[in-house]
Order: structure tokens, then C-alpha cells, then sequence
């Protein structure tokens, strides 16, 4: 028969370490992320529903060069605000 040979702490350790191009990509998500951070806190108003901010955070994404969106945009206010990712 096989045998299963779980890697975990070996993949861990691999994916801990970054290369220049990592590094580089990590950087240029750092700045994408200030880029719609700032714009957002300049754009968003009182009274915008959940799902406005939820779409101007992605398109502000792709504005400056994001390629998509690594996961679900969760945007929860108010009562919705403390529950986890806000459901």
C-alpha cells in the first residue's frame, strides 16, 4: 500500500520565505492598498449603504492595478460591525 507523508511544517517553512519577486509583489499590494485606502476615506459619506463602499473598495482596487480581488469584500456597519464578517 501507500503511505501518506503529510509536509505541513515543511510547506510552513517554504512559504515563510519570500523571494525578491515575492517581496516585490507583496510591496506593490501594500501600495495598491494605501492607494484605496486614501481615496476611500476621502470619497465615502454618511448614509452610503454597505454594498456602495463594498463596490467602490473594488473598483478602486482595479483603478490602481490590482488584477482582482484576492477574496470577498466584507463591508458591515453598525450592529452588523461586530459580527464576524458581518453575517
Amino acid at each position: 500500500g501507500f503511505e501518506t507523508v503529510l509536509l505541513e511544517q515543511e510547506l510552513e517553512a517554504a512559504r515563510r520565505c519570500k523571494d525578491a519577486q515575492e517581496i516585490a509583489l507583496v510591496r506593490k499590494a501594500c501600495a495598491i492598498t494605501d492607494a484605496i485606502f486614501q481615496e476611500t476615506i476621502t470619497t465615502i459619506r454618511i448614509g452610503m449603504k454597505e454594498t456602495e463602499v463594498s463596490a467602490l473598495l473594488q473598483y478602486l482596487a482595479i483603478k490602481n492595478g490590482a488584477s482582482g480581488m484576492a477574496f470577498d469584500t466584507i463591508v458591515a456597519s453598525g450592529v452588523r460591525g461586530s459580527m464576524p464578517h458581518g453575517r
